[in-house]
Parts: C-alpha cells; sequence; structure tokens
C-alpha cells in the first residue's frame, strides 16, 4: 500500500467516526453554542472549523492550495452530507492523482492573506487530517454537557459499556 492508498484508507476510515461524532450532537442545535471555558470554542466553532478541513484538502489535490472560507450549517443533516460530499470528493481526487504527487507537490496554507506552511501535500494533509481528529476529541467533551450521548469514537462510550454489562446480567 502506497502512502497516498494508505490517507485515502484512513481518511475513510475517520470519516465513519467523524459522521457518527455529527449524528451524535443534540437534536437542538442552540446546545451547540455550550463551551466549557470562556477561552474555549463553543460546540459549533469546532464542527464549523473541522469541517472545513475535509473540504480543503479535496480542494487542495488540484489547486495545491487551502484557503478556508467560513462555514456554518442548519442541521445534523446539512453537517453529514456536507462531510460525505467533502469526503467523497477528497477520495476521488487523491485517487486521481499519482502516488509522486501526493508524496512532493506543495501545497500552500494561507491565512489572511499570508502563506503560513508551504509542504509537500503527504504533510500538509496528515496535519489537516490529525486537526480534524483533534477537534473531533474536543468536541467529545461538550456531549454530557449539551445532555447529549458522548458517541463511540474509538471504542464504546460509558454507556455503551453500561448497556452491554445490562445485557449480559439480563441473559444471566
Amino acid at each position: 500500500m502506497t502512502p497516498r492508498e494508505l490517507f485515502i484508507h484512513q481518511v475513510n476510515d475517520e470519516y465513519k467516526r467523524t459522521l457518527n461524532a455529527i449524528n451524535s450532537l443534540p437534536d437542538n442545535l442552540d446546545r451547540l453554542d455550550y463551551k466549557p471555558h470562556p477561552k474555549a470554542r463553543s460546540a459549533r466553532q469546532l464542527v464549523e472549523h473541522l469541517l472545513p478541513h475535509i473540504a480543503s484538502m479535496a480542494t487542495a489535490v488540484k489547486s495545491k492550495v487551502i484557503q478556508e472560507s467560513p462555514v456554518s450549517f442548519a442541521s445534523k443533516a446539512e453537517m453529514a452530507a456536507y462531510l460525505k460530499k467533502h469526503t467523497d470528493d477528497l477520495t476521488s481526487n487523491l485517487s486521481a492523482i499519482d502516488d509522486n504527487t501526493f508524496e512532493n507537490a506543495n501545497v500552500d496554507f494561507i491565512i489572511n492573506p499570508v502563506t503560513k506552511y508551504t509542504m509537500p501535500m503527504v504533510h500538509m494533509f496528515y496535519m489537516f487530517l490529525f486537526d480534524v481528529i483533534h477537534h473531533r476529541g474536543q468536541l467529545s467533551t461538550h456531549y454530557r454537557a449539551m445532555e447529549a450521548r458522548n458517541p463511540n469514537i474509538y471504542g464504546p462510550s460509558a454507556e455503551d459499556i453500561e448497556e452491554m454489562m445490562a445485557a449480559a446480567a439480563a441473559s444471566n
């Protein structure tokens, strides 16, 4: 498996976890304004920050530039559809390039219009994927305070374990 093929696999794997995190958000999106500390991002801000990373990478495969724009969402369904569309675009665009391009073509990351970083696509894209994972982890600390169930991201949540234990006890 080449580094490009491995990255595509990891994007698809993390897609499932991120979709689970989106689907576990409270239906009442007003609760997404919760933040645990004045310096922390709200749940809404985290979602609106991490989801565009996928879209940015999808575009950067061809343009070799990442310059994110703010995105807002009116529903969980809209968040899920955005994630699906841009994950599909990213994996499709990556499948259309060769391994050399993925490993060696430079990508610029531009913020306010200064080029903040320039690095090979493979490094830039892993940085962005890890940032998605990082912010999804931050988001996971918000669920219970928003009166939502913690999602199963890398393993069962406390509620999942409680349900498994209750089911096992009931079957004995």
